[in-house]
């Protein structure tokens, strides 16, 4: 009954000895579909690295937590982050809450939630984060992933639920 993604009522109806009784729970059923999406980098040794990451949402969202590691054998100093070309460029907070070069992983807060109808950003699809990278050394290819530390998930946060959205890893390669 519940194909495409949204938020449902649900209806209750029963009928009792003092005639029939009607209740609705609004959004009751949420069916999600949203997907965040970390974009494939193919570069050279020394390059500078931007990693782009990509959001298909089907619900307005107020909030987003994005844990993340590079973690593997190319050695990435982090270099910062910026909203230029994204979806959550008029977000009012963007920020980096958790940082662990050691063992390379950071975590994202983005928030939005002043706009005209107060939804949050709305539903649809584009990129919403640039991750910059300097390539320190090493060669091959590694997964750009989400993670959990320091009490922090993947998280996105609708008027009516908090959820982890689906996830494609990326792939970084960097070749000679």
């Amino acid at each position: 009954q519940y194909t495409d993604p949204g938020a449902y009522d649900v209806t209750l109806a029963v009928d009792l000895p003092d005639g029939p009784h009607t209740r609705t729970a609004v959004k009751r059923v949420v069916a999600l579909a949203d997907t965040l999406i970390f974009a494939d980098v193919h570069s050279s040794p020394g390059d500078p690295i931007t990693i782009e990451v990509y959001l298909r949402n089907q619900h307005p969202l107020q909030e987003l937590i994005l844990p993340l590691t590079w973690a593997g054998p190319i050695q990435l100093s982090y270099a910062g982050f910026d909203t230029l070309g994204c979806r959550t460029a008029g977000f009012e907070q963007v920020e980096l809450v958790n940082f662990d070069g050691f063992f390379r992983r950071a975590a994202f807060r983005l928030r939005h939630t002043l706009n005209a109808s107060g939804d949050g950003m709305p539903e649809g699809y584009g990129k919403v984060l640039n991750i910059h990278f300097n390539h320190s050394s090493g060669a091959g290819s590694q997964q750009i992933d989400t993670t959990s530390f320091s009490g922090r998930t993947l998280a996105f946060m609708a008027g009516y639920a908090t959820f982890a959205p689906a996830v494609v890893p990326g792939a970084l390669t960097i070749s000679e």
